[in-house]
């Protein structure tokens, strides 16, 4: 299974994308939508793991959005990492795979002209659903799920390690990924526009991987309820 890491040429500024953004170690990824933190009210950036932390990125340092200008790239800081969770968690009495954090937000970067999901709240997902996500790779694509309990392997640090209990998503179009690398920390949401899974990997058939929101925002203290999206 990949994880979503590998930089790719963003997309014509009149597709709609999520907001690229890059960690202190240059790792690629999307920003997800924004949360608030349950211990401490605070507005955080949600994302994955390996796009905030990877390569060796630390607590506090510095986030970055990503722009197209012309043929090259424009860096705007727009907050420092927090927290996160790679690995197992039990939740509800099963055991699931996180690839998740947070960083601070910064409300400047409000200026930004590329659009997130609107998130309304959190639900389940479940087979059959069409759901869609907004990628900084691939934009806005649609999928339904095909799979609440997938088994995968996540590899970190070169080695393979089990991904019980994730979310697999078929995309709708057999010619069109889900996902593709760069599109790590967008959040998979329902026909309500509610969050049901955050995205971290993929695979040869361009079905996306994701781990179920519930048990994200349990180990990550946070609320969806409350969001004021970009």
């Amino acid at each position: 299974m990949r994880r979503l890491t590998t930089s790719q040429k963003i997309l014509p500024s009149s597709e709609p994308t999520g907001m690229r953004i890059a960690n202190s170690k240059g790792v690629p990824g999307t920003l997800g939508c924004l949360a608030t933190t349950l211990h401490s009210r605070q507005t955080v950036l949600l994302s994955s793991w390996h796009v905030l932390y990877g390569n060796g990125a630390k607590d506090g340092d510095d986030v970055w959005r990503v722009d197209e200008i012309g043929v090259g790239r424009e860096y705007s800081r727009c907050g420092t990492t927090l927290y996160g969770k790679i690995g197992t968690v039990q939740f509800g009495g099963e055991e699931y795979y996180l690839d998740c954090a947070v960083a601070s937000y910064i409300p400047s970067m409000q200026k930004s002209n590329v659009s997130l999901p609107v998130v309304d709240g959190q639900s389940s997902a479940q087979p059959d659903d069409r759901v869609m996500k907004t990628g900084a790779a691939t934009g806005i694509t649609r999928g339904s799920v095909i799979d609440i309990q997938h088994s995968d392997y996540a590899w970190i640090a070169g080695l393979p390690y089990p991904a019980r209990g994730q979310i697999l998503v078929q995309p709708t179009h057999c010619k069109t990924p889900f996902s593709a690398a760069g599109d790590s920390g967008a959040v998979i949401i329902d026909g309500a526009g509610r969050a049901v899974a955050l995205l971290w990997g993929t695979n040869s058939r361009g079905q996306g991987v994701a781990c179920p929101i519930a048990p994200v925002l349990y180990a990550l203290n946070l609320s969806l309820e409350t969001t004021h999206n970009l």
